[in-house]
Order: structure tokens, then sequence, then C-alpha cells
């Protein structure tokens, strides 16, 4: 598990963040917190391509070493329109880059899709022909550390 805080700049984030802490039952809940979680490192990122999300989403997210930003951001707008061509105008593509924190890679990619039917179809791409050209035409460019399959929990 995992927490996301999400704002349009860092002043914003630091404002909200300064406002949650602020709250009189914080106290209690990071107490409760403390009991049963183990934190790791923060991070700071920030979207350099941004589609969105949905509540209660599906997600997939890919830890990744890229290596040309610029480049493997053209990629991703040929992603867009493949997943478009392809019945997959839902999968929404967000990138972030890390800025800030401890880590083993430059990038976060992100596909959400609304449902956990649509997420399985668009796992089941990951095997098509055109996605694998994709994704090894991507290769040069990028380089995973790691991938998992995550359910938004908050509404």
């Amino acid at each position: 598990m995992f927490t996301v805080r999400a704002a349009d700049s860092v002043q914003t984030l630091t404002r909200n963040v300064d406002a949650l802490m602020a709250l009189p039952e914080m106290p209690k809940y990071k107490g409760d917190l403390a009991r049963i979680r183990k934190l790791g490192p923060a991070k700071l990122l920030k979207a350099v391509h941004f589609e969105g999300g949905y509540d209660g989403a599906w997600l997939v997210n890919f830890d990744l070493s890229v290596r040309d930003e610029p480049a493997f951001l053209r990629a991703i707008d040929e992603l867009r329109a493949l997943y478009d061509a392809h019945g997959l105008k839902d999968c929404r593509i967000s990138i972030y880059k890390v800025i800030a924190g401890r880590s083993d890679f430059t990038h976060l990619a992100v596909i959400a899709a609304p449902s956990e039917a649509r997420m399985a179809v668009y796992m089941d791409t990951l095997t098509e022909p055109w996605e694998a050209d994709w994704l090894a035409a991507a290769a040069k460019l990028r380089s995973v550390v790691r991938n998992g399959i995550y359910k938004e929990i908050t509404p």
C-alpha cells in the first residue's frame, strides 16, 4: 500500500499537507497508523504527461529509468494514438518525473483504467503485436525497474 498526495504545485501540496496535519484528529490517526505500517522512502514527482485517473481506478505502475525524456514523451503520444485505435480510449496514461527523494528510478508511468474489467482488457493487449512493437521501440528509451497492479481505494 502506498499513499499519494496530489496538487497543481509543490506550494499547494505543502499548504494542503499543513492543513491536514493541523486537524485535531491527526495525532490519533498517526498513532493508529504507526502501529501497523512501515514507512518507505518519500519521493516528490512532477507530472510531465497527465491524462488523469478515475475514482476507484485500477492502475498499472511502471517505475522506469528513462534515458531520453523528450523522445520518451513523443513515444507516449504514439502509444496514446495506438490505445485510441485499439479500443483503449478509457485507459489513461500519466508520466511523472522524480524531482526529489530517494529513488532507483527516474520516472513513474501510470496506466489508469476505470474498472477491473477494463484493466483486464488492457493487460490482454500487452501480448498484441502492435503493443509488442511499441514496447520494443521504446526499449531504447527506457528500462523497467519494477511494475505492479494496484486498486485505488479512496473515493
